[in-house]
């Protein structure tokens, strides 16, 4: 084995020793020869078995022109020259530059190698200062696909991923899976062009890759609730559940009977409220046909009810006629739209003397009228098919009888009108219950 230093091969300068690093490579292990040190050429020192390389290593394993180390970015690397039994760097084979860091071994075949920056022949290192084999911190520190810029391009990863994913509808849990698949994508080229391989490239990619994820992830999020978006992009995984919708509940209400013109008190009313934030009762009403006989109390007007909380508040029934009157009571409050109060139904009996008009039909009946003076209840439907029925004139021949399939209905006195079989029972069966059908 032989040696030539750099100063015999390329004419040093001044400049290459002011300016640049100096390492060292020494021959700690070799069949063929003595441990040997050589300063390395920044611009490049040849090693193999060839006469004309830098440092020549006359081993057969070796090949010809086996590696070159060389200083590249304000760093020395070593690159396999195509040699047939590779080069390996703190055991691990090289595919390509591979940063050198002080201390690292380099085997060419049955040759070892160690790498030294500075003067110093290169030695193993003290008990206490580590090992010739870089951490992974260290190598992620000193690669160049692990970056600012290489985390920017793996933000734009997860954006695109996260626009597209949304666009196509896939739901929040499908938008983050688009999330983290652009910056795996993007991370996995980057690395690639950048050189990293191994572990290195690995961690990077990891890395990389979940801190994307975890700003694009947190900038939507800052977004929607900065503009309190209602439906969200991703999946709200650690958020709080969601409050129930406020709702306001009233119960229909019966007030009874009372006389006509006089006051009487209805059962209190009782307003419920549940929901994730307080409601403002702000303010109560009557309406519908009956509404003058019913007057609210103000008592819950101005109250704010949370969760859980219920307010009571009165009710006068004052009948205007004996007969059952009936009206709608509104809440109001400050719920959001379309909300238009919550409301509840009042009923109540007008009475004459104590007692309800005789003349009057009981709820959920009407007059039937199938004649002037025709004072029997029945439902809204059969009063519907009486008018329709008085209104069919088509149902009799010339002398008077009805048509065949039809029948005289006889509701009353004297009714020649024609209906169907059917409707003449329904009469019957209505006369037979016009005094259960009576208020009085």
């Amino acid at each position: 084995m032989s040696e030539r230093t750099s100063g015999g091969a390329r004419p040093s300068s001044t400049s290459t020793t002011m300016f640049h690093p100096r390492a060292t490579l020494t021959v700690i292990a070799s069949p063929v020869g003595k441990r040997r040190s050589v300063a390395i050429d920044p611009r490049g020192t040849v090693i193999g078995r060839d006469t004309g390389c830098d440092l020549t290593v006359a081993h057969e394993h070796v090949s010809r022109r086996h590696a070159v180390i060389r200083l590249r970015d304000h760093r020395y690397e070593v690159e396999d020259l195509g040699s047939a039994n590779g080069t390996t760097v703190n055991g691990e084979p090289i595919a390509g530059p591979r940063p050198l860091r002080d201390g690292d071994r380099l085997a060419l075949a049955d040759v070892e190698l160690g790498f030294r920056l500075g003067d110093e022949p290169w030695q193993a290192p003290a008990p206490g200062e580590g090992s010739a084999t870089p951490s992974l911190r260290q190598e992620l520190h000193e690669a160049r696909g692990f970056s600012g810029g290489a985390l920017l391009l793996a933000v734009a990863g997860s954006v695109v991923g996260t626009v597209l994913t949304d666009a196509a509808g896939t739901g929040p849990w499908g938008t983050l899976a688009g999330a983290a698949i652009g910056p795996l994508v993007s991370t996995t080229f980057s690395t690639r062009h950048a050189g990293e391989k191994g572990r290195v490239r690995a961690a990077a990619i990891g890395i990389l890759s979940v801190s994307a994820l975890f700003i694009t992830w947190a900038g939507v999020s800052v977004a929607e609730t900065a503009t309190k978006q209602r439906t969200t992009t991703f999946p709200r995984v650690f958020s709080a559940p969601a409050p129930p919708d406020p709702v306001v509940e009233v119960d229909p209400v019966q007030c009874g009977s009372a006389d006509v013109d006089m006051a009487a008190a209805c059962p209190d009313v009782t307003i419920r409220y549940r929901g994730g934030s307080r409601v403002h009762i702000t303010g109560v009403e009557v309406i519908g046909r009956d509404a003058g006989d019913f007057i609210p109390g103000s008592e819950c007007v101005g109250d704010r009810l949370g969760d859980g909380d219920t307010c009571r508040m009165t009710l006068s029934f004052r009948p205007s006629a004996p007969a059952e009157r009936k009206a709608t009571l509104v809440i109001h409050q400050d719920l959001p739209a379309p909300d238009r109060g919550t409301r509840a139904l009042v009923t109540g009996v007008g009475v004459t003397g104590g007692r309800p008009d005789p003349d009057t039909c009981v709820a959920g009946f009407v007059w039937r009228k199938a004649a002037d003076g025709d004072h029997v209840c029945v439902t809204p439907a059969v009063r519907a098919q009486t008018a329709e029925d008085n209104r069919s004139a088509d149902r009799r021949q010339a002398d008077g009888a009805c048509l065949s399939g039809f029948v005289r209905r006889e509701a009353v006195p004297d009714d020649q009108v024609c209906v169907t079989p059917q409707a003449h029972e329904q009469a019957m069966a209505d006369n037979a219950m016009a005094a259960d059908r009576r208020t009085g």
